[in-house]
């Protein structure tokens, strides 16, 4: 599943840097949860979650930063849920 977590700029006259890619918090632009699946980030901020195929239920989520053209950080989370089919 896909999804683009809401970024709420610190101060709303400064834009969101589109010429800065977004990635997790720790700078990577993919994270594997063990039990839960594989997230990716694109650089636009959306995020895409590959679950395990043994895996429902609330997943525990990332966290997505990106920057405004101030640089200022701007973090939001995505937390996807997987329900059984």
């Amino acid at each position: 599943q896909t999804g683009t977590p809401s970024f709420t700029p610190g101060n709303p006259a400064i834009p969101m840097d589109d010429d800065v890619p977004a990635t997790f918090e720790d700078g990577s632009t993919t994270k594997v949860i063990p039990g839960e699946g594989t997230y990716t980030v694109a650089p636009d901020g959306t995020v895409t979650f590959v679950p395990e195929k043994s895996f429902t239920g609330t997943a525990s989520g990332v966290t997505v930063k990106r920057v405004d053209k101030n640089g200022t950080e701007i973090t939001a989370k995505y937390t996807p849920t997987v329900t059984p089919v």
